[in-house]
């Protein structure tokens, strides 16, 4: 309730382009949380954005173009949220074409001929939330808008550029895969009239009826001048007639968001939500178009039967004997196969503070070494120097223990020789007679 709160929160929640693209949803969803709480926070945040919307219209500054993307993008997500209805998507893509321009195609400064960022916006937010507009009434809006668009497009110079085609390719592929699209200027132009003299005639039922009155379109319940609607809000001619149309066929099918209100577009449950932030143990919706889907907001109640005993009876037994299997098998150590370096460097200080180490990375099926700068007071290099420092220590206890063995081998060795020498000395010298003079020294006698 703090008005210095409040204000900052729609300040903080109205600037989407403060985040990155792809988490602009995540600011969604939290407006859409915080809505049945705050809804009139929700209010000034949606009017916020569509003024940013208009006012980069006005501008038309290259620079904002992220911003504008950004901000579209954020629009199409509250829709999926359910924090605005259908009826502010489909003006603002009539803006987007109307704005400034007329349907005849006259050149505007704001939107002139050789710009086509305009087409980029359009398939943003239609790439954000288009995909919802796939039956009923909505499906409908989308696809006479559509031949606006085309329409549209043909007033711009040929040839567009190739990332916008690609861009509209992608975007109609994605909503309507079966759409034939004009192939020249005045197929668009035909149909175009064609389409706006039916919802004329359209119109004129619903006055004559009494449904709708001759100077005030029902939307949401508010009176308001059709042509001052269509001056401030940019649209002019055949586009404010079509969003006129929408609206009165929104408050004759009483709400233009009633064929899906029970279903979520993107996150939230359906247990207890109505559309306002209260719980509702159980809901119908019917649509007012030629398809009804019936949905129901408790899930289904679970019911025991015999069938049901019998397949969990199965499903224990099923795990049961496999995991006795797994049991009996032996485990297996998987095999850790990586290749060793193909050199070993050794990481020396640079001089400068810091260690150069070398950081070797898998390119495909090679090994890239690549230089990595680390100063000497950091965790790698302390641990580094420690293992060094221990490394160093252990190879030179290493090299000791080997020493010593080298020359205590070499002692023994020496102290056998001497020892077979001595021996060989201390042995008794045995005299040797020659026979023949033995023999000589008998005969003589």
């Amino acid at each position: 309730k703090d008005p210095a709160i409040k204000s900052y929160c729609i300040k903080c929640f109205t600037r989407a382009w403060r985040l990155k693209y792809n988490q602009v949803h995540c600011m969604a969803n939290v407006l859409a949380g915080l809505e049945p709480y705050q809804d009139e926070v929700s209010q000034h945040v949606v009017d916020g954005i569509l003024e940013e919307i208009r006012i980069g219209m006005e501008m038309n500054l290259d620079k904002h173009n992220q911003r504008r993307l950004a901000t579209v993008r954020y629009l199409g997500e509250l829709y999926n949220y359910r924090v605005v209805e259908a009826s502010v998507i489909f003006r603002t893509l009539y803006m987007f074409l109307g704005f400034g321009n007329t349907p005849d195609g006259t050149p505007s400064p704001v939107d002139p001929p050789d710009n086509y960022f305009r087409i980029r916006l359009v398939c943003c937010l239609l790439d954000t939330c288009g995909m919802y507009f796939d039956h009923g009434s909505h499906r409908k809006k989308l696809d006479a808008f559509l031949t606006f668009f085309q329409l549209y497009i043909f007033h711009k110079e040929n040839p567009i550029p190739l990332e916008v085609e690609f861009m509209l390719s992608d975007t109609l592929e994605s909503l309507r895969p079966n759409l034939k699209l004009f192939t020249c200027k005045e197929d668009a132009l035909a149909a175009a009239t064609n389409m706006e003299a039916e919802f004329k005639m359209r119109r004129g039922k619903l006055i004559q009826s009494g449904k709708v009155s001759s100077g005030s379109s029902q939307s949401g319940g508010k009176n308001s001048n059709d042509n001052d609607n269509a001056n401030n809000n940019g649209e002019t001619g055949a586009y404010a007639m079509m969003i006129r149309q929408q609206e009165d066929d929104d408050g004759d099918d009483s709400d233009s968001d009633g064929e899906d209100s029970g279903k979520p577009r993107r996150g939230g449950q359906v247990d207890d939500w109505d559309g306002q932030g209260h719980s509702t143990e159980e809901e119908v919706s019917l649509s007012q178009d030629d398809e009804q889907d019936v949905v129901l907001r408790n899930g289904p109640k679970r019911i025991d039967c015999a069938e049901d005993d019998e397949f969990l009876a199965d499903f224990d037994k099923l795990m049961n004997d496999n995991v006795t299997a797994r049991r009996s098998e032996a485990p297996t150590v998987p095999v850790f196969d990586l290749p060793m370096p193909v050199a070993n460097k050794i990481d020396e200080p640079t001089g400068d503070g810091k260690f150069k180490f070398s950081l070797i990375l898998k390119k495909g099926n090679k090994q890239v070494r690549r230089g990595l700068d680390v100063a000497e007071n950091s965790a790698i290099a302390t641990t580094w120097r420690e293992h060094r420092q221990a490394d160093v220590e252990r190879d030179r206890k290493e090299r000791s223990e080997l020493k010593r063995f080298v020359l205590d081998y070499e002692q023994r060795q020496e102290e056998e020789a001497y020892s077979e020498a001595m021996n060989d000395l201390q042995r008794p010298v045995q005299p040797r007679v020659h026979q023949r003079q033995a023999g000589g020294a008998e005969s003589g006698g």
